[in-house]
């Protein structure tokens, strides 16, 4: 698709979060946010240039703490003159000739602890950034406070910042490790949250959502499912935009060259296949295997470590997150020994043999030592993941993750079971390859293999392998199963009005359809529309990943988006036409997303000439994926007992 070049924009997450952290570190921030006071008593603000080339500390909450540590390289704060990060909570000596950044949320203990301080005269003075618009009474008490004790004028500014959301990848949002309040995501399948934890999660949701899009200067075309929960997200970020622009309307030129197609989904909706699939890209089977974390003390539950790294700065991890787990491997080995010989070059002393040798040495390690901090922190990923690579190639062989791998990717391109697929599962049984460390690999393709089969044709089949796995404990293969299959009828009922005619059948045969039906009437009182299955409405293309499908007839207007798909353009001026908002494609997953399904669908889409980009409220490895489809079995959500 051939684009006038003034409006094609190729969008990341990533580079506009770290324009906003190098203009709040430089104290040259553009303010968006005025209050009456503000605007009425300039002097809060000082207007002393020299300001910018101080000593600063940068102070941080917990919250903000999490999810912008990864963007704060040292040579960045270098750079600013931050001499110091804090945390706003931790007991702070006097520093009266430094300028204090904060980045925090604008929460009453927040401002609490921003006056205690002032009062304390910790700094000298003050740039308040919130990472989110704080409560207009909490903001009036908190600048009222400032002027009663006559400490306005070391206010040097205040902004508010809409960087309240976590990145793992410059094109892959995960807000469940970006807000304490998220232990984990209103997973679509929990049907028996109460109204209050489900309005906190859409306005949370929608919160992050507006300040990622707002960060990247695009006002979206967003398609979602008709009568899906995604309508309700795509009115929120539709009203904080007229806000937004009906307040600063000059904002509005910024956001023309910004066009993108964002599609919200739900994971209950649209694929479950594809959470439990195992990957082959290096980055997510890094995830499935060992599991990763930004914390080097945390522990997984079985008390072993996992796999310590810094995404946004792992450029190993980032930048080979979907190629080929053993080409990277290969490739990383390579440059690990490449490493080791160029440090060789900094150990010159007693082992130079004459002046002349020293002075070459010299030379070279004076061309080399400004680098010298990065190539260290290079050096220490490069170990790392040297080490890393051969944990994966044991557990690819022993677990045989290869061939398993092979025959769920022949499920899902298919999207039906056949003879060939019996097959290749017999061959895999009959050769031996179950053992004990692949019993849940082997329970995940039977699962896939489960839900793909829609009339449960293979049933027998499929049971009589799980039967023979020696699962954990905490695994219970029928509850799952039951839990499954009901989604799967639910998935069937594609409009109200089939709902309704399928609760008005008096006589049910199945108890299982019995139980489903009474407790669906009770949710749908509450508003849920269950909608058929995007598994069912294939148009015939390979799609391991549902959501391809779904982009493609989005992106080209097919029956799909004409039928099941409703619209909001945010801001009419910017979609001129239909080809304006194109050049991007924004996917955002409700209910738990996978680096499996970025890694298919950013091929796919950039294939077809679009840049990409993923979000989800949380990221699953296929091993979290299946923790978490056990946790709601388990919980009965369908029981009548509610």
């Amino acid at each position: 698709m051939n684009l006038d070049s003034e409006t094609t924009k190729e969008i990341n997450l990533l580079s506009p979060l770290m324009n906003i952290i190098h203009s709040v570190l430089s104290l040259n921030y553009y303010q968006i946010f005025k209050t009456q006071n503000l605007s009425e008593e300039p002097s809060i603000f000082s207007s002393d240039s020299d300001i910018n080339y101080c000593f600063k500390v940068l102070v941080l909450d917990n919250s903000t703490f999490k999810f912008l540590s990864p963007l704060l390289k040292q040579a960045t704060l270098k750079k600013y003159n931050i001499c110091l990060t804090t945390k706003l909570n931790d007991q702070k000596e006097l520093m009266r000739n430094m300028m204090a950044i904060y980045i925090i949320a604008p929460s009453s203990e927040n401002f609490s602890l921003i006056l205690k301080d002032m009062k304390n005269n910790i700094y000298n003075n003050y740039s308040i950034n919130f990472i989110e618009k704080p409560d207009d009474n909490l903001l009036q008490e908190f600048l009222t406070n400032i002027i009663k004790l006559d400490i306005y004028k070391k206010i040097y500014n205040l902004h508010v910042l809409p960087i309240k959301y976590s990145l793992i990848h410059p094109k892959i949002l995960d807000f469940c490790g970006s807000d304490t309040k998220i232990v984990k995501p209103y997973s679509l399948f929990k049907l028996n949250q109460n109204d209050n934890e489900t309005k906190n999660y859409y306005d949370l949701i929608s919160n992050m959502l507006f300040n990622a899009l707002f960060c990247m200067r695009i006002s979206p075309l967003i398609k979602y499912k008709t009568g899906s929960y995604s309508g309700l997200i795509a009115d929120k970020i539709q009203n904080k935009f007229i806000s937004t622009f009906n307040k600063f309307p000059e904002l509005k030129n910024e956001f023309k060259n910004g066009n993108c197609l964002m599609i919200l989904l739900e994971r209950d909706l649209v694929d479950l296949p594809i959470m439990l699939h195992h990957p082959s890209g290096f980055g997510a089977i890094i995830n499935d295997i060992c599991g990763i974390t930004f914390d080097q003390d945390n522990n997984n539950k079985n008390g072993i470590k996992k796999f310590s790294l810094n995404p946004l700065n792992d450029f190993i991890w980032n930048k080979s997150l979907t190629k080929l787990y053993h080409e990277v491997g290969d490739e990383t080995l390579l440059k690990y020994k490449k490493y080791i010989q160029q440090m060789q070059i900094f150990e010159i002393g007693e082992k130079a043999n004459n002046l002349e040798e020293l002075e070459n040495k010299s030379e070279k390690l004076a061309q080399s030592i400004k680098d010298i901090d990065i190539k260290r922190l290079e050096g220490d990923i490069l170990d790392k993941h040297a080490k890393i690579y051969p944990i994966l190639n044991k557990n690819i062989d022993t677990r045989h993750l290869a061939q398993i791998y092979s025959i769920e990717r022949n499920i899902l391109d298919k999207r039906e079971i056949n003879k060939e697929i019996n097959n290749s599962i017999n061959d895999f049984i009959n050769e031996g390859k179950i053992n004990n460390q692949n019993y849940l690999d082997v329970f995940r393709l039977c699962l896939i293999y489960f839900l793909v089969d829609k009339d449960n044709s293979n049933i027998k089949f499929i049971e009589d392998i799980i039967q023979k796995l020696k699962l954990p404990s905490k695994y219970n293969q029928k509850t799952i199963l039951d839990y499954l299959n009901i989604i799967k009828t639910d998935s069937k009922i594609h409009s109200s009005e089939e709902l309704i005619n399928k609760l008005n059948l008096e006589n049910q045969k199945s108890s299982m359809l019995g139980q489903v039906g009474g407790v669906t009437k009770k949710l749908f009182k509450k508003g849920f529309n269950f909608i058929k299955n995007a598994v069912n409405n294939i148009t015939g293309r390979n799609t391991p990943a549902i959501a391809m499908d779904i982009i493609y007839d989005l992106i080209y207007e097919k029956r799909r988006d004409r039928e099941q798909f409703k619209r909001i353009r945010i801001n009419e001026d910017i979609f001129i036409n239909n080809e304006s908002n194109k050049n991007n494609v924004f996917l955002f997953v409700l209910g738990g997303g996978s680096l499996n399904e970025f890694e298919y669908c950013k091929e796919f889409v950039e294939n077809m000439g679009f840049n990409f980009i993923y979000g989800s409220d949380k990221i699953y490895s296929p091993t979290e994926f299946l923790d978490e489809i056990n946790e709601l079995a388990n919980n009965n959500i369908y029981n009548n007992k509610k």
